[in-house]
């Protein structure tokens, strides 16, 4: 058996800049951090012929064509073929919600399958992500970016830059001195509201062609840049004003980003203190994360938001490790 443990992200800037359908006109960029929420994955060969899936519910099927989990079948058909004989049971625990959170939860798991089932010296956490991205945008036709593989794969805290050419440049700034400060000052609620993110993606990719909606997503590519730099000299404040720009200019790229419900809890964490926010993800739901300047103020909007009966604040840590195994008999 193999066991891994792959964290979730939040993604603190990028706007969509990291969708084939803005990097393949202009280089994309996005800022993100992992926290202490982990995809666990236990891949398990067996005596017994066929796959065996344990996530929500077991399944059991003869035939790869016939696995209904999209990622799991591809990434098996990527690794062993189309033939595959022997037999598997793989099975998921999650820290957090699979369904449409904005923790990058399913890249997660690609991430962490992928780390199963080809560990092996040498496979290093570029070429893990650069598989995983193969898998869910080319082989599953998912209409997402590269951002969340990237995190997955790498941890910490990293400024990724997605060029026209596929390359993908990673500046990784984790644990520096003052993260525990600018960590302190972030707070997460989970809406309550689940959504379907890739209708939100296909909607936004396609709106690419809009110069206008172009634009507003160049400029929170570059909010990337200048959040890092914020970081670097310990401004954590100018930060929280940032979110709170690239809020107002991802809500108008496309319709199903927010709702009038989700408005009112960013208003209300607004008049409580937070100076900016936003919906970690595509948008329409999951988790916001709020920058709130002190613990007062964290205090302040916890109580204002305590009035939506689903909104729920969760508490987190930065992680700095990447996917990795944690457990793997076939090295006893």
């Amino acid at each position: 058996m193999i066991v891994t443990k792959t964290p979730v992200r939040i993604s603190l800037f990028s706007g969509g800049s990291d969708l084939p359908a803005f990097f393949h006109k202009e280089d994309g960029a996005a800022l993100s951090v992992t926290i202490d929420k982990y995809i666990y994955v236990m891949v398990h060969p067996t005596f017994n012929p066929g796959i065996r899936l344990k996530f929500d519910q077991v399944e059991l099927f003869s035939d790869l064509d016939d696995v209904k989990h999209l990622i799991t079948r591809e990434a098996l058909r990527y690794v062993y073929g189309p033939n595959l004989f022997s037999g598997w049971e793989i099975a998921s625990i999650s820290d957090v919600s699979y369904n449409g959170c904005g923790l990058g939860t399913s890249s997660a798991f690609t991430v962490g399958l992928l780390n199963a089932l080809l560990s092996k010296p040498g496979y290093h956490s570029s070429q893990l992500a650069a598989d995983a991205c193969t898998i869910e945008i080319v082989n599953c036709g998912s209409p997402i970016g590269k951002q969340d593989q990237y995190a997955a794969a790498f941890g910490g805290m990293n400024l990724f830059q997605f060029e026209q050419s596929g390359r993908v440049r990673v500046t990784d700034f984790s644990g520096r001195q003052g993260d525990e400060i600018f960590q302190s000052k972030l707070t997460m609620f989970y809406t309550g509201i689940e959504r379907d993110g890739n209708v939100i993606l296909q909607d936004q990719s396609a709106s690419m062609d809009d110069p206008v909606k172009f634009a507003r997503v160049q400029r929170n590519r570059d909010r990337a840049f200048e959040a890092m730099r914020y970081i670097f000299d310990g401004d954590y404040d100018s930060v929280g004003d940032l979110f709170n720009q690239s809020w107002a200019e991802k809500k108008q790229i496309s319709k199903g980003i927010t709702t009038n419900v989700l408005d009112d809890i960013y208003d209300d964490a607004i008049r409580a203190g937070a100076l900016g926010g936003k919906l970690l993800g595509a948008g329409g739901g999951g988790f916001f994360l709020f920058y709130t300047p002190s613990y007062g103020v964290r205090r302040d909007v916890t109580n204002a938001l305590g009035k939506y009966g689903n909104v729920k604040p969760l508490d987190f840590k930065f992680s700095y490790e990447g996917s990795k195994v944690i457990y793997n008999d076939r090295e006893t």
